[in-house]
């Protein structure tokens, strides 16, 4: 059983009216939540789905598919929206996936998901690459280059780096995050929706339209002012370009900051005098550190432990070591190997 599923619900039995995820429309429980996924991981049983692709839009239904893998014991390979339909076709073809929610496929059999308007789409597959024990998820790294690399992790990989992250974050008195970059990143998959509810607390998930995300290369700043005033998130995560969007944007809205408690920016170089503008503007941003290979978030600056222009204290699952020739070295956070090439330990 896996260990993020477990404590989630513990969360249920302590406090089932305790309010989980919501969007504009609906709002969970942590009792709902786990009623609700309990009923998919018996469906995905039922159905012999042993790898899932999930291709949908940021959602409960997103969150809901993807806790009911953990919970089924699925492997769960998201698939990013804003990848080229090339690359989406490789994403599936190379993980060997015999299920999918998302758009229909040529080939596949539809099934009605109960209670959804989804369907769980399926097809025979023969010979698929061997994955390692205890794989729970394929993520794909986008690259510049050639094909995405599908990154295996385990259960007990995403466990030790969320609870990592949920400890640092448990002293700052958080209630409500709103997820702003896609679930199929694996950053907001960890910081959207595992951290959270290990935490007992609050996502609001809403399509990525309705934060601002109109196509692949738009952005309605509107739509993400009006997101942040009604909502009041006391947590977002960032990558550089996106502070830079939201910094613009509190200059000419300085009540959507009110509410913010921690910013959480990465996936690139931030410039450490864009951190001081941010501060200054009353946004609680902090720099963090990770990669895909690591499980995501490897080092974070946070309130109690803070030095701008730099990329933050370790995490505590991790160890660091330095080579001869300078090269950091990131060790117990290694993932499982690449699809097709698996680390032998």
């Amino acid at each position: 059983m896996s260990m993020i599923w477990t404590m989630i619900e513990q969360w249920a039995e302590r406090e089932p009216e305790r309010i989980a995820l919501c969007n504009e429309l609906e709002q969970w429980t942590y009792r709902e939540l786990v009623t609700r996924v309990k009923a998919l991981a018996s469906t995905f049983q039922d159905t012999g789905v042993k790898r899932l692709a999930l291709q949908l839009d940021n959602g409960l239904d997103w969150a809901c598919c993807d806790l009911a893998g953990l919970a089924a014991g699925v492997v769960i390979i998201p698939v990013p929206l804003f990848f080229t339909a090339e690359q989406q076709s490789w994403v599936l073809e190379s993980s060997g996936v015999d299920s999918l929610i998302g758009p229909g496929r040529e080939g596949w059999t539809g099934y009605p998901l109960p209670k959804s308007k989804y369907t769980l789409w399926q097809r025979p597959v023969t010979s698929p690459t061997e994955l390692p024990a205890g794989t729970a998820k394929i993520t794909y790294t986008s690259g510049t280059t050639g094909h995405p690399k599908g990154v295996l992790l385990s259960d007990e990989h995403l466990m030790r780096v969320s609870q990592s992250l949920a400890a640092h974050m448990q002293p700052l008195g958080l209630t409500t995050h709103l997820t702003l970059l896609p679930f199929s990143t694996l950053l907001e998959n960890i910081t959207g929706l595992y951290v959270p509810l290990l935490l007992g607390l609050r996502s609001i998930v809403l399509p990525l339209d309705r934060v601002g995300f109109t196509g692949s290369s738009q952005f309605d700043p509107i739509a993400l002012v009006q997101t942040l005033l009604r909502w009041q998130p006391h947590t977002l995560v960032l990558v550089p370009e996106l502070l830079r969007v939201v910094l613009m944007l509190v200059q000419q809205h300085p009540d959507i900051a009110a509410s913010l408690r921690f910013l959480a920016v990465g996936g690139g170089k931030v410039a450490a005098d864009l951190i001081v503008l941010a501060r200054q503007l009353g946004l609680p941003v902090y720099e963090g550190y990770g990669l895909s290979e690591c499980g995501s978030v490897v080092a974070l600056n946070t309130p109690v432990q803070d030095r701008v222009g730099s990329v933050g204290q370790i995490l505590p699952h991790c160890q660091i070591t330095i080579a001869e020739d300078g090269e950091i070295l990131v060790q117990e956070a290694a993932m499982l190997g690449y699809l097709g090439h698996v680390i032998i330990i």
